[in-house]
């Protein structure tokens, strides 16, 4: 699976971003980090800072990613699920 965000950032501006991609537990009913991509954040784009993550082998279930600045601040976050199939699924396209 692929994560891509763009964050808007003025010129000149440099800061640590990160994909965190969690794993929703359904008996212990909790998020668990499974993987953290970092990056360094550029600004001065105007289609805004872009970057994306990729994770392999994912358990069937409720997935999220987060996107943080200064891995502290949450600018976006998005939830889908992951069902076993055949076939590939669609790619979708979502602005934070």
């Amino acid at each position: 699976a692929y994560f891509f965000s763009a964050v808007s950032a003025p010129a000149k501006l440099t800061a640590p971003i990160s994909h965190t991609w969690e794993y929703y537990n359904p008996v212990s009913k909790r998020w668990e980090e499974k993987t953290t991509v970092s990056f360094t954040l550029a600004g001065g784009r105007e289609e805004g800072y872009r970057a994306y993550s990729q994770k392999e082998n994912l358990l069937e279930g409720l997935w999220r990613v987060t996107v943080k600045v200064d891995s502290k601040r949450i600018v976006g976050r998005m939830k889908f699920y992951i069902v076993k199939g055949e076939s590939k699924g669609e790619m979708v396209t979502v602005k934070l």
